[in-house]
């Protein structure tokens, strides 16, 4: 199911997670190790930077999720530490913000978590992300809504529509990004 990427950062997350006192930062702390390492040996690995990041964000949920931490507070945390980590080792950050919102939502669907809840949980980690370095909340939060849509159609017209619902009811978000990527 997962890459050696995928596994060593579920390891590293279900260890630090287990043995901390706060496993919010030991999360953040493991998926920003992960990704800063991945992204340096991306090249070797015949992946590019985005890759790396995607499959270190599909392991760190898992290893989220072995712990039984919530899924929605470690969606948050994953996205927004894989946006900054990503974007502070070079790689491009739009895609770096579509791309974890999207491999967050492949996540948690794999372990059998609501991927309603990680798809709005990814799209708030995202505008955290982008309040944190001091670029455009809105910007981040459409391209962070744009990867969970693209996940939801991975997933089948149901998640699709339970998706959309989340994001279009959702109260936290900035009112007018989510239109254009529901094609309303």
């Amino acid at each position: 199911m997962f890459n050696q990427l995928a596994n060593t950062a579920k390891e590293a997350v279900t260890s630090a997670i287990a043995n901390a006192e706060d496993a919010g930062n030991a999360l953040r702390e493991a998926v920003s190790k992960g990704i800063a390492s991945a992204i340096e040996d991306a090249q070797g690995l015949g992946k590019s930077q985005i890759e790396a990041m995607v499959d270190v964000v599909k392991g760190a949920v898992a290893g989220a999720a072995e712990t039984g931490s919530s899924m929605t507070e470690a969606v948050g945390a994953v996205v927004s530490t894989a946006i900054a980590t990503a974007s502070q080792n070079g790689a491009e950050a739009t895609q770096a913000v579509t791309n974890a919102a999207r491999a967050a939502v492949l996540g948690v669907s794999e372990v059998s978590g609501d991927v309603s809840g990680a798809a709005l949980a990814a799209v708030q980690g995202a505008v955290e992300a982008a309040s944190q370095l001091g670029v455009d909340a809105n910007a981040a939060a459409k391209s962070a809504a744009s990867g969970a849509m693209e996940a939801a159609s991975e997933l089948g017209e149901q998640a699709t529509n339970n998706i959309r619902k989340a994001l279009s009811n959702a109260a936290a978000l900035p009112g007018d990004l989510l239109g254009s990527v529901m094609g309303d």
